[in-house]
């Protein structure tokens, strides 16, 4: 059994798909995560708080995936809890596509990490997990 946050996961098949820490979870398959996955690895972008004297820390933890092609981010939003789905947005720099994206922020989108976290290669895995202890550093100031 897999478990993450202490919460055990049923693996292979079904897995729980918990984006909300502390709410109602969600069924989706090891296909879907995995594929959720592939994507934030080809199209995703991690944003740490951005930390301000006055306020502590002021931008939650984020995850952001972008794509000219709405049914992916609808697709990916269909499968995972709380995350909100942004666009169309026109593109920056040379493109001429209009972009979409998924956004997942604060508690939901550490749920997520952890589930996509054994399905990322070595480079965006440790990229991700840096992110996640800065958060919760952060959080703990």
């Amino acid at each position: 059994t897999l478990m993450v946050k202490d919460i055990p996961l049923r693996s292979p098949g079904e897995v729980l798909l918990y984006s909300k820490l502390r709410s109602k979870t969600k069924l989706a398959s090891e296909i879907d995560i995995a594929w959720a996955a592939g994507l934030f690895e080809g199209e995703g972008c991690i944003n740490l708080p951005k930390v301000t004297r006055e306020h502590g820390y002021d931008s939650p933890f984020r995850l952001v995936i972008q794509s000219t092609d709405e049914d992916v981010i609808i697709k990916i939003c269909d499968l995972i809890e709380g995350c909100y789905k942004q666009g169309p947005h026109k593109p920056t720099g040379h493109g001429i596509k209009l972009v979409h994206r998924f956004v997942i922020q604060g508690k939901n989108a550490v749920g997520f990490s952890y589930q996509i976290l054994p399905h990322l290669c070595s480079r965006r895995s440790e990229r991700l997990q840096e992110a996640l202890k800065e958060y919760e550093r952060l959080r703990r100031k």
